[in-house]
């Protein structure tokens, strides 16, 4: 395995993480909106 690939599937794997950090903080959010309704 090269350094690029080695560091291009690591970035992907960061920036899959992140997307999925991102969509469990929306619903957490929506979640308060529903409990202070």
């Amino acid at each position: 395995r090269s350094w690029t690939t080695t560091f291009s599937s690591h970035y992907e794997d960061v920036c899959s993480r992140y997307q999925l950090g991102n969509k469990i903080k929306k619903i957490y959010e929506r979640l308060d909106e529903i409990k202070k309704a």
